[in-house]
């Protein structure tokens, strides 16, 4: 990606126009960017391949933290210790775990 290349996204927003909590979490892996962000309704996990630009929305309830260790993203539910999500990302794509 030429590094002088912008890219805006804007996530969305509740019917009164302003982003309800906003952006909880926003890395780089590989060749994916990863965001965790609020609406009025729930968490989401963004994942953007920034090759191509698809774009794959999960959504996240009732999440504590969100860890992203070498390449895999970890999500842990508030109500349980162990992740309850593992994204596990390799030059060709991703791998989800639910548990």
């Amino acid at each position: 990606m030429n590094k002088n290349f912008t890219l805006e996204w804007k996530v969305s927003v509740n019917s009164m126009g302003f982003s309800y909590g906003g952006c909880r979490f926003i890395q780089f892996c590989n060749k994916f960017l990863i965001v965790v962000y609020a609406d009025k309704h729930t968490n989401f996990l963004a994942i953007i391949n920034i090759k191509t630009f698809e774009l794959e929305k999960l959504a996240i309830k009732d999440y504590s933290s969100v860890n992203l260790n070498g390449n895999v993203l970890t999500v842990i539910s508030k109500n349980d210790e162990h992740p309850n999500l593992t994204v596990e990302f390799h030059d060709e794509g991703y791998l989800i775990h639910k548990s």
